[in-house]
């Protein structure tokens, strides 16, 4: 019995139209797909996202190792941008940032529906919520960030040599990448076609 057929790895990236027509929206899953694009994390650990997990006067969200698919904890810098759509958010009695439930107490579960409502909104697109990772990677890219710097921001595994020995945290270097993707973002918004 042959086994199911390994999909073709997507390679979307949104435009920079898609980007502005992204931040002309509101709500959760329009606020939860900034944060993924800005923060170039996971939507589950974004979906997860808690107060108490976040310094804003530090502009750092420190991942639980609970909600990070590697199962090690996460330091990701926040930018100012980053800071500027969570303040957005009303802040719910319960611990997530965008809980539901009585009173946000159990964490966001509802992204394929939010994700459809978005998309009807936004005429439809094609993008998915990992597409917003893969663009924030391809953006810090342009923006000249090295390779180390982003896998360090993104959590992805650094192989060779490196990896088996690099042991620091790389917190300057990622602060300058999640810095260069909203730079490259807020360029974007005040960048009006003709």
């Amino acid at each position: 019995i042959n086994g199911p057929r390994a999909s073709e790895p997507r390679e979307r990236v949104l435009t920079n139209s898609e980007i502005r027509e992204l931040w002309a929206q509101s709500g959760t899953m329009a606020t939860i797909a900034k944060v993924c694009l800005l923060s170039a994390q996971r939507k589950g650990s974004v979906e997860a996202m808690r107060w108490c997990d976040l310094e804003l006067e530090a502009k750092l969200w420190n991942i639980p190792a609970t909600d990070m698919k590697s199962g090690r904890p996460h330091s990701v810098p926040l930018s100012d941008l980053t800071i500027r759509v969570l303040n957005g958010m009303p802040r719910l009695m319960g611990d997530y940032v965008f809980g539901v439930g009585s009173a946000g107490r159990k964490r966001f579960n509802g992204s394929s529906k939010g994700m459809k409502r978005l998309r009807l909104k936004i005429g439809n697109p094609d993008w998915t919520l990992h597409d917003l990772r893969r663009t924030a990677v391809t953006i810090a890219q342009k923006a000249g960030c090295p390779t180390a710097h982003i896998k360090a921001n993104t959590q992805h595994k650094i192989t060779g040599v490196n990896g088996v020995y690099d042991r620091q945290t790389y917190a300057d270097e990622k602060r300058l990448v999640s810095d260069a993707i909203a730079s490259e973002v807020e360029n974007t918004l005040a960048y009006e076609e003709c």
